[in-house]
């Protein structure tokens, strides 16, 4: 095993990053970026604001991530959230900014996986499928 610069991962040679970080993208068993197959109930790429951000907030946040070449894990599935789903990329970030340098390497390099949204969006629901308010 040997350590990846400056990510805290480990690299088995021939097998998957190992990484034991809470939130880490990468399956473990299969090496490829976790991305939801669609996006969440509450995706900030969906209309409207269904996470009640404070207006530019999501300008801030895509703005920060495009600058650093990040991808954008799915708030649905960070470790503090709600649900017991593994760390996933937003489908609505991946789908919209294909080009940024995370997803274009994950995309050449390692491969992307689909894993269902933790609380899927259901037209005329809530975000996790409940009556809407």
């Amino acid at each position: 095993m040997s350590h990846i610069e400056g990510t805290g991962a480990t690299w088995n040679r021939g097998g998957p990053v190992v990484s034991g970080e809470p939130n880490d993208v990468l399956d473990p068993l299969l090496g490829k970026v976790r991305v939801l197959s669609e996006k969440c109930g509450t995706c900030v790429f969906r209309p409207g604001n269904l996470m009640d951000l404070a207006p530019g907030r999501v300008r801030e946040i895509i703005e920060h991530n495009r600058r650093t070449g990040a991808g954008l894990t799915c708030h649905q599935t960070l470790p503090y959230s709600q649900y017991d789903a593994p760390p996933a990329w937003c489908r609505g970030f991946v789908d919209a900014y294909p080009d940024t340098t995370a997803v274009r390497f994950a995309l050449m390099l390692i491969g992307l996986t689909e894993v269902d949204p933790p609380a899927p969006f259901v037209e005329g629901t809530g975000p996790a499928g409940e009556g809407a308010s």
